[in-house]
């Protein structure tokens, strides 16, 4: 009886200890014009990978110092399957994530015969709270996004 409380007690301690993972709400300061702009994002960062959020149900998260890829996705439609991959990069100022899309015909026998480009990149300062997001890893033209600390509240605190 003494070991299951014991082993209760653990749990429970571990279940309410503070995480050492941090949350951030970002949010654009100014409308891009052009479509599918993305006006908020939240980012997660731990010590061992960084977080990226910009739609309530998918969260894009990439391992310091460790490639990780998705499972293939097939597209019937258009003749293609679909990977992505994330490289995850811890800085002194900053943490980045990139996103890798690799999109090969399905009747291809090589995965390299079709297209393997950059989805996003993301670069997050913990000084300053500034996100950065980039469509194209070259592209030089960044958008900006201010962001303060985030955490969830208990369902009974929602207004």
């Amino acid at each position: 009886m003494l070991k299951y409380w014991g082993v209760l007690s653990l749990v429970c301690l571990e279940a309410c200890s503070p995480s050492a993972s941090k949350s951030y709400f970002c949010e654009a300061q100014n409308a891009q014009p052009f479509d599918g702009f993305i006006r908020h994002y939240t980012v997660q960062n731990s010590p061992d990978r960084l977080c990226v959020s910009w739609a309530a149900d998918v969260i894009h998260c990439g391992v310091f110092g460790k490639e990780t890829t998705t499972s293939w996705v097939v597209n019937n439609a258009t003749g293609t399957k679909s990977q992505l991959s994330y490289q995850a990069k811890m800085n002194v100022e900053s943490v980045e994530l990139t996103i890798t899309r690799q999109d090969v015909l399905l009747l291809s026998p090589s995965t390299d015969e079709f297209a393997h480009s950059v989805v996003s990149d993301f670069e997050f300062s913990k000084n300053t709270l500034r996100l950065a997001t980039r469509l194209d890893i070259r592209d030089p033209a960044a958008v900006i996004y201010n962001c303060s600390n985030w955490q969830k509240k208990p369902w009974w605190e929602w207004s």
